[in-house]
């Protein structure tokens, strides 16, 4: 009786809490400036519950990109609520094609909730991507770092060095465009240097070169005793 008394005090308390931080987001979301309502939308992150993520919603795709940005990134900490989050993301993710940083805003929280289910879109923008794309997309795999996620880190990394190999550019680009053969081989070895940290993320291990973490993942491919 009094364990159930307890639990109905902490539901009243986080409902009080909830309450009160919509309440203060209704105030201060009202502010002219895109500063001002980003604020207001952190703030509201601080308190993951269903009622604030329905809440945010709207926001990942339906503002200004300030906004947009501090609603995706608050989203990391909605854990407690991934089968909710991720799918909202997701949609997010296929809304911004044409603009990397809230991409690869969204493969940052992605990365944060470990949600294994978001490999498929994650690993589809490894390749002929922007490059602020590509390298959110490698980083969040790591930070999910499930043996999935290797094995789609080490497939990649296969391609990836045969692209260093040949001098090909692998059809990555920037805000320039795909430039000249210096900058092509530029975002490749950048793209190898963030490889390389995803690897180190995901397993806990300090290789730092590609043929090594691929000796590394064909072991255990051969031995599943030895994921660990």
């Amino acid at each position: 009786m009094i364990q159930a008394l307890m639990l109905l005090s902490l539901w009243a308390q986080d409902d009080a809490a909830v309450a009160d931080a919509l309440a203060k987001f209704k105030a201060e979301y009202k502010g002219p400036s895109a500063a001002v309502r980003a604020a207001a939308v952190t703030a509201l992150t601080r308190t993951p519950h269903e009622s604030t993520f329905r809440r945010l919603v709207p926001l990942l795709t339906g503002e200004v990109k300030e906004v947009r940005l501090a609603a995706i990134a608050g989203l990391g900490a909605f854990t407690a609520h991934k089968k909710m989050v991720v799918p909202a993301l997701l949609q997010t993710l296929n809304a911004s094609a044409k603009e990397p940083d809230v991409a690869a805003a969204v493969f940052a929280v992605l990365g944060k909730l470990k949600d294994e289910t978001a490999l498929p879109a994650i690993s589809s923008r490894f390749r002929k991507e922007h490059i602020t794309v590509a390298k959110a997309a490698v980083a969040s795999a790591g930070a999910i770092g499930t043996w999935e996620c290797l094995t789609a880190l080490n497939e990649f990394s296969r391609d990836l060095q045969k692209w260093l190999k040949s001098g090909s550019g692998g059809g990555y680009y920037d805000d320039a465009g795909v430039g000249e053969a210096a900058a092509q081989t530029a975002r490749l070895q950048a793209l190898q240097t963030e490889l390389v940290k995803a690897f180190q993320t995901a397993s806990k291990e300090q290789w730092t070169t590609l043929s090594e973490w691929e000796v590394w993942y064909t072991r255990r491919k051969n031995n599943p005793a030895l994921r660990k």
